[in-house]
């Protein structure tokens, strides 16, 4: 199977922790538990590895790069890096013992550094062929427009799971041949102002050759391809009783969707693979740290649905 390119440019250290009892305006006492390397697009590209599949991650490197890239050699992510401003941003979930609620807080990262912009475009520009996913939010400065350009001449699929990029391929004049655009219920609402449906016919409008998905959780997801009617696809369910850790299971998603598009499966059988990558990310404390056999057995629920 061909190696996939991800674009990551606005990656994280993730910390998971526990408290009990969060109240707005209290003092929250925290435990802390697992932490490691993610970001949307760490978070694709480890999905990717744990199903077999190599791929180049195009990231952000902050001033504490010998760390980042530690950490990708020890998930075997082979990192083409760019500069940024500052150290890595820091993400933690917060578990609420008392409810099961999970609550996410998200530092914002820094901004690209020069000459980040050119490496950038240098890295999407090279072996047009192979398959590209692109996740999650860019570093300041990042030019969206140009990264989308440079992504038009690519021959391969190119999977977009970011805002600022949807945006763009919405609005540019030129865009890549083999497109799928997902990006959650939430995130299309923010780009559209519309209900996951609505949306997806607003873009089918606009792009009727792209491939559409909107992931709603525990809801499933929702996929429009370009010569058929837009499909409910079920999420499987968990098991009974087992804590669910759904923080990174849209990032598996694009992974399980990308790599089955990669290995010459039709669209459906695609968002069958991303719903059971989903399912499998959420059984880990940590990001897309999915095992095969978990999500084995999770392909066999998306089927039977």
């Amino acid at each position: 199977m061909e190696r996939i390119l991800v674009l990551g440019a606005n990656p994280a250290w993730q910390r998971n922790a526990t408290c009990t009892g969060l109240r707005k305006g209290s003092v929250v006492r925290m435990r802390p538990e697992e932490e490691g390397a993610a970001g949307k697009g760490f978070n694709c590209a480890l999905a990717l590895g744990r199903l077999g599949i190599s791929s180049v991650l195009v990231s952000g490197v902050g001033t504490d790069s010998a760390a980042w890239e530690a950490a990708c050699r020890e998930e075997g992510i082979a990192l083409r890096g760019f500069p940024l401003s500052g150290p890595v941003r820091r993400a933690t979930t917060l578990r609420d013992l008392e409810t099961d609620e999970v609550t996410e807080l998200v530092e914002e990262g820094p901004a690209a550094a020069e000459g980040a912009q050119r490496l950038v475009e240098e890295a999407l520009g090279a072996d047009h062929a192979s398959p590209v996913c692109c996740c999650g939010t860019l570093a300041a400065g990042l030019d969206a427009d140009r990264i989308l350009a440079v992504l038009s001449e690519r021959t391969g699929n190119v999977t977009i799971d970011s805002v600022p990029l949807v945006r763009a391929a919405i609005s540019g004049v030129a865009v890549p041949g083999r497109l799928v655009l997902k990006l959650s219920a939430a995130e299309w609402k923010t780009v559209c102002g519309l209900h996951p449906e609505a949306s997806l016919a607003k873009v089918r409008a606009v792009l009727p050759g792209a491939f559409l998905v909107a992931t709603e959780g525990s809801r499933g997801s929702l996929a429009a391809p370009p010569d058929g009617p837009v499909f409910r696809l079920p999420a499987p369910a968990l098991p009974s009783g087992a804590r669910v850790h759904p923080i990174g299971a849209g990032d598996a998603y694009t992974a399980g969707l990308a790599a089955a598009l990669a290995g010459g499966h039709d669209f459906p059988a695609a968002c069958r693979w991303g719903a059971a990558a989903a399912r499998a990310s959420c059984l880990s404390p940590l990001p897309s740290r999915l095992s095969r056999a978990d999500f084995e057995e999770s392909l066999k629920l998306v089927q039977r649905a």
